[in-house]
């Protein structure tokens, strides 16, 4: 388990869903340990204010249009500085115990650059854009850590081959193929394939690499080109 960790901060990449998620679990398991977090910067009523309130506006928003963006984006920002404020905390009880951290719902990273003691774990979600173009594809995958690369693979037409080489540090040797191979490894989480063939199916993997090293390749998620 992690010594000097702190909670990490991804959220302020995190998506609107994680984010809310994230307010959800970590305001219920701060004050449902109230033996470890004694004295909360928050009541449970101010927590369910501030959920209530990103969720309340963001559907608002999305339902009502432009007039309701305002008061989302209030909402957010609260949400943000919530989290911020419950993490401050949570680093002051833990003292650099992982244990506390994970308690708390929030993840432990090292306090040095915040780097990972162990490889990623494997990607689960792999999200599809579909307001992509002809000859597009927009995938994203779910967040997964801070000081991280997003490596994705996308093959055309067939599954990516069994024996590829993945290195320690994401570059990946692939065997002889004779189908058209995308590959993209940076720290944005969402990649854009263009000039595809439309009607084909695309074969996609994403894998996430830390310092510690190259985490397994996920599961593939086939999407036709439209």
């Amino acid at each position: 388990m992690l010594n000097n960790a702190l909670c990490s901060r991804e959220y302020h990449k995190g998506t609107i869903a994680e984010v809310q998620k994230l307010l959800k679990d970590t305001s219920a398991a701060i004050l449902a340990n109230a033996a470890r977090f004694m004295s909360p910067p928050f009541t449970e009523p101010e927590a369910k204010a501030v959920y209530d309130a990103y969720t309340g506006t963001r559907s608002d928003y999305e339902n009502g249009g432009k007039d309701q963006e305002p008061a989302w984006h209030t909402a957010y920002g609260n949400g943000i500085v919530f989290l911020d404020k419950s993490a401050s905390y949570v680093d002051g009880v833990a003292q650099g115990d992982a244990d506390t951290i994970i308690l708390s719902r929030f993840n432990p990273v090292h306090v040095n650059q915040r780097v990972p003691s162990t490889i990623p774990g494997q990607v689960q979600t792999i999200t599809h854009d579909k307001e992509s173009v002809k000859g597009q594809i927009i995938v994203e995958s779910e967040m997964m850590g801070d000081n991280v690369r997003y490596g994705c693979i996308m093959v055309e037409g067939m599954p990516l081959l069994a024996d590829f080489i993945l290195g320690k540090d994401g570059t990946i040797i692939f065997p002889p193929c004779t189908a058209r191979i995308f590959h993209s490894v940076s720290n944005q989480k969402k990649k854009t394939f263009n000039n595809l063939k439309t009607g084909t199916d695309y074969y996609i993997y994403f894998y996430v690499v830390n310092a510690a090293g190259a985490g397994p390749v996920s599961e593939v998620k086939i999407i036709n080109c439209g």
